[in-house]
């Protein structure tokens, strides 16, 4: 029974009074209980989809996503609306897993989040028959196919859902699939017939297109900030290089900051707060930035590394010019970029007999018996890894990802986790530690008194509590909980951004380790081709745009007209009536001065840059201009 319309929920949990393109669409279909595949743009409101039917409806919606950090932000901001909302990670103890199922059992949840890998467990598939399920979202829907730039094996575990779940509507959600990936969804979630495909158009009018050719990045960079108006994101490829560009543009009067996985949770909470408040104007970023952020008035993206697919880099420029006014995207490479990119490749898939061998070495590190398997996640630090190895961390996060898609492993990359606590030893050897020590008297019987089963189970305890309790300061509750745990007392691990991992299979002799061949090398093959059209896409002398839509299977656009080819980029002449106007704005700009090739070029629009430098050396040989050193002036001031 459907409690209300689709727009008088959207007002009263959102505040909005109508829904973008398609949303409405997708809501009926999944309302009337059709299957439905809705691919929407980036910044299209996908999670609205799912999240308003999930209210209507009489029963429990379960979202299928791969990305823990994005479960929580959604499932604190439905909070925050009065959406009785949970997610199921691996960062909650057991007892909290055990009670969020509990309450979904009970009906007191209307937004169930997962991971597709906790669809396997046996503690879930015996609760699943028992829930009333009204409907099931699938986020990321690309990652079911082997096709798609993202593949995860764990997403085909979805369709098993369907012989507990007879009649219940399924609704697949991405941003961007190919032709032959939307075949494949629809195929692995078996949908029904009568589904319905929900999509809007690739091509957007207002966004720009460009790639540049440029040696000094950094300076090119900083030209494009001080040139366009309004925010902008920066992707980068590494951790470091967040930090040493915010840097970098910040000395330089651009506001600026740095966004990573690796960041403590609070910090990333704050930092990307900040920018949707307008506070810096750019956000430097890996990857991990972008998901679920809803920003309007991105005014540029700029790509500094090559990204490995063309799905992944039109999925992140989307988020410019959401709100319909100009946007650009700017992708700037140089010849290393390339071999870069085959470098990644390369590391991404390495040999078969290379990942057994890491296998076998991590079951060592974390101390896994033949036979055995874990029970929980633990602390992993995959740099800490790579050190006992001696290997690069970057191969050995290929590997790690390998074995995750192989389910062998879970692996977490960082999610922030809080503090806990499990007492090893027995009631009575407490009480003889709390009457011969009387430093930790005070803090044990708090603990015990405010904390239930913390000789059973690792429990999460709150410092700043503590702290008010006893009349401490935190660092001192931390130095002493430490001081516990050093003689073996308890097992305290501090809040943070903790990546965990968790051997999912009894583990094997190296030389048994069986790794699908066949499937990885088709794995590898989807790879090194998107690797070629990433290549092909930034060396196009046409339409880019047309290019990408031609990849996504919408076929009728051969020239843009705002794409930086389409706007000259690649013409190494200006038209005759513009020629004049450059040599003259030239000679004004070199009266006096000695300038840099790169400040000339920069002065002038970026999609002339080859015709700008061409003219330069034209004026050069016909005496209008001398050079020395690698810089211009006009030639009577030579």
């Amino acid at each position: 029974m459907h409690l209300t319309t689709p727009r008088e929920v959207l007002e009263k949990y959102w505040g909005y009074p109508s829904f973008r393109p398609l949303q409405e669409e997708a809501i009926e279909a999944v309302l009337s209980g059709r299957d439905a595949l809705v691919l929407l743009a980036t910044g299209g409101g996908k999670s609205l989809c799912y999240q308003v039917p999930a209210i209507m409806l009489e029963g429990l919606t379960l979202v299928v996503s791969p990305l823990i950090a994005l479960m929580k932000d959604q499932v604190e901001r439905l909070k925050r609306q009065g959406v009785k909302a949970e997610a199921l990670h691996s960062g909650l103890e057991r007892r909290e897993l055990e009670q969020i199922l509990e309450r979904a059992l009970d009906g007191q949840l209307k937004l169930l989040y997962l991971s597709p890998e906790r669809l396997a467990t046996e503690r879930f598939l015996q609760r699943v028959r028992y829930l009333n399920i009204a409907l099931v979202a699938v986020d990321e829907a690309h990652c079911i196919s082997q096709w798609g730039y993202d593949f995860r094996p764990s997403y085909l575990n979805i369709a098993a859902l369907r012989q507990h779940l007879p009649g219940v509507p399924f609704m697949a959600l991405t941003a961007t699939a190919t032709k032959r990936v939307m075949v494949d969804i629809r195929e692995k979630l078996e949908f029904e017939a009568g589904a319905v495909t929900i999509k809007s158009p690739y091509y957007r009018s207002n966004l720009s297109l460009n790639v540049f050719e440029e040696e000094n990045k950094l300076g090119k960079l900083l030209n494009i900030c001080t040139k366009l108006a309004g925010t902008g994101i920066v992707y980068v490829r590494n951790r470091r290089q967040t930090l040493l560009i915010a840097e970098y543009l910040t000395r330089r009067g651009v506001t600026a900051a740095a966004y990573h996985a690796g960041m403590d949770a609070s910090l990333r909470q704050v930092t990307q707060e900040e920018w949707l408040a307008d506070k810096y104007r750019v956000i430097v970023a890996t990857n991990a930035f972008g998901m679920g952020i809803d920003k309007a008035d991105v005014r540029f993206v700029v790509h500094m590394d090559m990204p490995d697919a063309l799905e992944a880099y039109y999925q992140e420029v989307g988020r410019a010019g959401r709100d319909g006014k100009p946007g650009y995207a700017v992708l700037l490479y140089n010849t290393s970029d390339f071999e870069m990119l085959d470098h990644q490749y390369e590391i991404a898939y390495p040999p078969v007999d290379y990942i057994r061998r890491v296998y076998d070495k991590l079951g060592r590190y974390l101390n896994i018996a033949i036979g055995a398997r874990q029970e929980e996640p633990v602390p992993f630090e995959l740099d800490a890894f790579a050190v006992w190895l001696k290997e690069d961390s970057a191969k050995i996060g290929s590997v790690l990802r390998l074995l995750r898609q192989e389910e062998l492993v879970a692996f977490t990359e960082g999610i922030y986790q809080p503090a806990t606590l499990q007492i090893k030893v027995s009631g009575r050897e407490i009480l003889q530690i709390r009457k011969d020590r009387p430093s930790f008297d005070a803090l044990l019987s708090t603990l015990l008194r405010r904390y239930e089963g913390l000789y059973t189970v690792r429990t999460r305890i709150s410092l700043s509590n503590l702290a008010k309790v006893l009349k401490l300061d935190e660092a001192e509750i931390e130095r002493r909980l430490k001081q516990l745990h050093e003689l073996g007392v308890v097992d305290y691990r501090r809040a943070g951004v903790r990546p965990e991992i968790i051997w999912l299979q009894p583990r094997v002799e190296q030389h048994l380790l069986a790794i699908d061949k066949k499937r990885y090398k088709f794995r590898a093959g989807v790879a090194a081709e998107n690797v070629k059209k990433m290549k092909r896409y930034v060396g196009l002398d046409t339409c880019r745009y047309a290019y990408i839509l031609r990849h996504f299977g919408e076929e009728g656009k051969t020239k843009c007209g705002t794409c930086d080819v389409c706007m000259g980029s690649k013409s190494a002449y200006l038209p005759r009536e513009m020629e004049g106007q450059y040599r003259a704005r030239i000679l004004k700009m070199l009266q006096g001065k000695w300038l840099h090739p790169f400040d000339i070029v920069n002065a002038f629009p970026y999609n002339r840059k080859r015709a700008v430098i061409r003219l330069l050396e034209t004026m050069e040989e016909e005496g209008a201009l001398s050079c020395r050193e690698m810089k211009y002036t006009a030639a009577y001031e030579s």
